[in-house]
């Protein structure tokens, strides 16, 4: 396969029509919000299936049921999935975080 350009290169240099507007500089936001939490998918390949499951980034076994609160251990029996019920340092940030 050949790929031949459609255009011709100008003959003459020119001028663009609008100089680039760009900021001086970029100003990402900081994150004020400590209760906000990183997450991580974690896939399954099997013979006919793909599976994802979701986990925090702070899970230190994903793949092991008593490394997830209760509520994580739970889910995993109905949906195989702890939706991020993941313990660390013996606390779940999903279940602390919970509205009471």
């Amino acid at each position: 396969m050949v790929f031949v350009p459609t255009r011709q290169a100008p003959v003459e240099p020119h001028e663009a029509a609008a100089a680039p507007r760009r900021p001086e500089h970029l100003n990402i936001p900081g994150t004020s919000d400590s209760r906000r939490l990183a997450w991580r998918a974690v896939v399954h390949a099997e013979k006919d299936a793909v599976k994802t499951t979701w986990h925090l980034t702070t899970c230190a076994a994903p793949l092991e049921r008593t490394a997830h609160c209760p509520a994580g251990q739970q889910l995993i029996d109905s949906q195989q999935d702890p939706d991020g019920h993941c313990l660390n340092d013996g606390h779940c940030a999903r279940c602390d975080d919970a509205p009471s």
